[in-house]
């Protein structure tokens, strides 16, 4: 698919990398959008997937299961979900900063997804040197572990996605399309200053703000 935006694309250094997908659109640029309406829109489709804002200090998804909104953030200095993620994406889109990614996955990635960010954590602040990751990965097998695995390397950062049994899939922040097995990752591990951070797909509990229904306000047409 063509990017929709002749510039280059933001850069936020860090950011929690995203599988890709099927693109509905690239790279739109936000000055051309009106939030409301494309997100009503990605809704009437039925799409499961994402729309992802990045800009060159956040980056925000808003995921979408059969047409409905299940979880949104928004990752800037600190990490915010669901109407305040909302909320702040609007913001951006409608101040024209950054451009838009919808991206179509399988529901299976999408009810995994929002737990790099919101899931409930199992093991945090561990370190390649002293941690056997293969090891750590027989383990979450064995108790049937459905979340994320996150490594931050000095060249990459990586996901394993558990989704039960032995489907695990894994990409990076350079090689984004999903690939079956956590190989890929796993040898992000070489690093022994790679970090390595354990989620629950089961997210931590927050405000029930109803962001499926939450409504947003249709910007008035120009005359």
């Amino acid at each position: 698919m063509q990017a929709l935006s002749g510039r280059g694309r933001p850069r936020f250094e860090g950011a929690t990398p995203v599988p890709a997908g099927e693109m509905l659109f690239e790279s739109l640029r936000c000055a051309l959008v009106r939030f409301s309406r494309l997100v009503q829109s990605l809704e009437a489709e039925g799409h499961t997937g994402y729309l992802a804002l990045l800009t060159d200090q956040a980056q925000g998804l808003v995921f979408f299961r059969d047409g409905r909104r299940v979880e949104a953030v928004y990752e800037g200095a600190v990490v915010s979900r669901g109407k305040a993620a909302l909320e702040a994406i609007a913001q951006d889109v409608e101040a024209g900063k950054g451009i838009l990614d919808a991206v179509m996955l399988p529901g299976v990635l999408v009810d995994v997804l929002p737990g790099l960010w919101l899931g409930r954590p199992l093991y945090q602040e561990l370190r390649a040197s002293w941690v056997d990751i293969e090891g750590l990965l027989r383990f979450l097998h064995q108790r049937g572990t459905r979340g994320s695995v996150l490594v931050r390397s000095s060249s990459a950062i990586g996901v394993i996605l558990l989704l039960g049994s032995d489907d695990v899939w894994a990409y990076t922040s350079q090689r984004t399309e999903p690939v079956h097995g956590a190989g890929l990752v796993a040898q992000l591990c070489a690093d022994p200053m790679a970090s390595i951070e354990v989620r629950s797909a089961a997210l931590i509990p927050g405000s029930e703000d109803g962001i499926a229904s939450l409504r947003l306000e249709l910007a008035p047409l120009p005359e």
